[in-house]
């Protein structure tokens, strides 16, 4: 939530300093010092969002950096505000405003500086490193064997090739057979190398099969210990590299196995901890141990990766044919409950033909329509300006929507329901009004995740409220007695609700 909060700032303050208002209100030199401070804490953020599960201070810090943003994102409303209305005239008011905007943004980077200085105690790390940091990959991007995908479109071909390789030139080849599978993010090269893997032809040519993810963090030792872990059934607890190494060249020799190392990723000066021919040449130097025919399914979207890697020509996956492509779009757009009406069908299918023939934009957008029933809402994604960004890598336009802010939340809202986040939902047959409930234990997640930041106003706990409240709901404001000295501790008020509980 700070990574999401503090980028928008930094917008704003970029937009200050490229249309010159900060030099209208003689602040340049400030708004610069501002965005350079937000951009190294900006750098540690996602490492510091991990960490506060576990270490209070760091989430004290992130609460600190919180407040002392909101703040600043009020003196850039201010500003703008300003601007505005003055239109850059010189007079009292404008000076006067000039000085208070001044001292305000003096004091606001000192916070900000301290906040800068304190992470240095942390030992929070920046950017890409939080990966290097760990041979796991994170769950989200982990993938596995399995198929989960309800019916695959459009990849017979490309999964009958494949396997007649495996079966015919790498199985009467003497030397180990690596085969690179190359594509776009989001061709589906995950999805054809699990229908290879699990092809009944190719089981019966192998003695032993393994699947490892490999992703950004190309680790000799976690692929070493996850081909003992497939094989063995048991956990890999050696420490060294060596006897790891040793252990796997013992379980490998003399089988004929076949090895899918799926989304690699090579080595750049932006992801150092990315494949390399050094780590290539020391995994390959343990694998090069089975019996004839063992081969390798590396999937990559990088050619470089393929170059290093391979022994045999590269196959390049292409994109589904349109009609393939429309099949799973309507798989994930009307599902097996919902009425196929024509004139979303035709918009649809127009849909489809933007998506470059890539299954993830397809999916992604079948699932996207899904929840929009009107006419009016399937044009408006087909007719999408975004479409038009030439620059874009092709898969972008179909997953970056133009969505209009009550798309997004009707989005939102739809999924929490799914997942019952929400119980109880009731609509107002007259008004449309739509009210729920959350079940206690949601509740009181969601309170444990914002602490003093939202608070549910009542006489009794006028107390709690700090500088670090910036969400305020009340029921009643007939019976609400308001503490003004209280109030005044909060130092940035985002929002300020009445609750209607009539209705539940």
């Amino acid at each position: 939530m700070a990574e999401a909060l503090l980028g928008f700032v930094l917008e704003n303050l970029s937009f200050l300093l490229q249309n010159e208002l900060s030099t209208m209100f003689g602040i340049k030199s400030k708004a610069e010092k501002l965005s350079t401070t937000l951009g190294l804490i900006q750098a540690v953020l996602e490492d510091a969002e991990q960490k506060q599960v576990t270490d209070r201070s760091i989430k004290i810090w992130l609460q600190q950096l919180k407040d002392a943003v909101y703040v600043l994102d009020d003196i850039l409303d201010e500003c703008s505000i300003e601007s505005s209305r003055l239109r850059g005239s010189i007079n009292p008011k404008n000076l006067i405003f000039r000085r208070d905007i001044g001292n305000r943004l003096k004091e606001i980077t000192r916070r900000l500086d301290d906040l800068a200085d304190s992470k240095n105690k942390f030992l929070l790390r920046e950017g890409i490193t939080i990966r290097e940091s760990s041979i796991e990959v994170p769950e989200w991007r982990q993938t596995s064997s399995f198929i989960a995908e309800p019916k695959v479109f459009g990849r017979q071909d490309d999964q009958d090739k494949i396997v007649e390789f495996l079966l015919t030139q790498a199985r009467d080849s003497d030397s180990l057979s690596i085969y690179p599978i190359v594509g776009l993010g989001g061709v589906g090269k995950t999805t054809l190398t699990q229908l290879v893997y699990n092809d009944v032809r190719v089981t019966g040519n192998f003695n032993a099969k393994i699947w490892v993810c490999v992703s950004e963090v190309f680790s000799v030792k976690r692929i070493l210990c996850s081909i003992i872990e497939s094989i063995t059934s048991q956990k890999c607890d050696s420490l060294h590299l060596d006897a790891i190494q040793l252990k796997a060249q013992d379980l490998l020799q003399g089988k004929r196995y076949f090895l899918v190392l799926d989304d690699v990723w090579n080595k750049t000066q932006e992801l150092e901890s990315g494949l390399s021919q050094e780590k290539w040449n020391k995994l390959k130097s343990v694998l090069f141990c089975g019996s004839r025919g063992s081969s390798i399914l590396v999937s990559t979207r990088d050619e470089d990766v393929a170059e290093i890697v391979r022994t045999c020509q590269t196959y390049h996956l292409s994109g589904l044919p349109e009609n393939e492509c429309w099949l799973l779009f309507k798989q994930y757009a009307f599902g097996h409950d919902k009425e196929e009406r024509a004139e979303l069908v035709a918009i649809g299918k127009e849909i489809v033909k933007k998506c470059g023939g890539l299954p993830l934009a397809a999916q992604a957008l079948g699932g996207l329509m899904r929840s929009r029933s009107g006419e009016k809402e399937w044009l408006e994604v087909k007719e999408s300006r975004i479409w038009a960004l030439a620059h874009e890598n092709t898969i972008l336009p179909a997953l970056r929507k133009n969505l209009e802010v009550e798309d997004v939340g009707s989005m939102i809202w739809n999924e929490l329901c799914q997942k019952s986040f929400f119980q109880d939902i009731k609509i107002d047959e007259y008004s449309g009004d739509i009210s729920f409930k959350m079940h206690d234990l949601v509740h009181d997640l969601a309170q444990s995740i914002m602490g003093q930041e939202c608070v549910v106003l009542e006489n009794k706990n006028m107390a709690s409220l700090s500088k670090s409240t910036h969400h305020i709901s009340f029921h009643d404001a007939s019976h609400l007695s308001v503490d003004k000295s209280a109030l005044k501790k909060v130092e940035s008020l985002r929002t300020i609700f009445e609750l209607n509980c009539d209705r539940f």
